[in-house]
């Protein structure tokens, strides 16, 4: 019988124990300030900041928002970034992604702005880059999310070694540096995206699939192996069928109240190590 992963109680568990990790710091005198910077109007990025904000604010964090037009002059962001970077306060930067289509030539020289030991997204080349190498200090949220939610399935750094994954979707902040997890990690890893051919072979091979494409519906039961592990990272609907598949699985995320609310509670996990990391010295 499928194993229906519950976010929900996944992340009040995690939420308690960062609680009292976070009362210990606030103990010693730190201040613990995340600022998160958001350009233009993009409504699920609100929705997506609101959800951070809600927590953080449970958590004792103070959470600082700025919020800049879409015309905003790239100088000004990468102050505003600096400045940030400067404030002792302040254990964590974030950029609310993707940014308005007119920056899409200036994001790199904006991301490398970010203090890498205050990267709680994991998004400077810097932190990307130590990733690839095998040697993280953070990962990207929904990465270090999907990765504690196949520890519910049974997968860790043993068992995920000669594992056959598929990972549809191949975005910088969830396929790719999942990719280069997995890899690092003994997994066989295919990476499918729009052009590739033959989809439902690849999905088949797959001891664990994960799809972050965001079209409902990708998958459906018969593209999947019989007792697979599969993951729904699509947003807002999912791009899993879930009665099909679930017919077919042996572990499956929901949506909503699957990876989602795991992606915000692993943001603020990333902050508390960032943040220990730096009291430590």
């Amino acid at each position: 019988m499928v194993m229906v992963f519950d976010g929900k109680k996944f992340v009040e568990d995690k939420e308690k124990f960062l609680q009292q990790e976070f009362k210990k710091l606030v103990k010693k005198g730190d201040v613990l300030k995340l600022v998160s910077i958001l350009v233009g109007q993009n409504q699920n990025s609100r929705l997506y900041i609101s959800l951070k904000e809600k927590i953080a604010i449970r958590l004792g964090i103070v959470f600082e928002k700025r919020e800049f037009p879409e015309d905003v002059n790239v100088r000004e962001l990468i102050d505003f970034i600096k400045s940030k970077n400067n404030d002792f306060g302040v254990k964590g930067i974030m950029v609310q992604l993707p940014l308005p289509a007119a920056f899409d030539n200036e994001i790199v020289t904006i991301l490398r702005e970010i203090d890498s030991q205050k990267d709680v997204d994991c998004l400077t080349p810097e932190n990307l880059g130590l990733l690839m190498m095998g040697r993280p200090w953070v990962l990207p949220a929904t990465v270090r999310g999907i990765w504690e939610i196949l520890g519910k399935a049974g997968i860790n750094r043993k068992t995920i070694i000669g594992k056959n994954v598929c990972i549809l979707g191949r975005s910088d902040i969830v396929g790719k540096p999942l990719a280069n997890l997995l890899i690092n990690l003994g997994a066989t890893v295919t990476v499918c995206h729009r052009q590739t051919g033959d989809l439902v072979k690849k999905t088949k091979a797959a001891d664990i699939l994960i799809s972050a494409t965001g079209q409902p519906d990708l998958i459906r039961g018969e593209m999947v192996k019989k007792e697979a592990v599969v993951i729904d990272v699509g947003s807002p609907r999912g791009d899993v069928n879930f009665r099909s598949v679930a017919s077919k699985a042996s572990f499956i995320t929901p949506v909503p109240g699957g990876v989602g609310p795991v992606t915000v509670v692993s943001l603020l996990e990333n902050f508390l190590d960032l943040a220990l990391q730096r009291a430590m010295g």
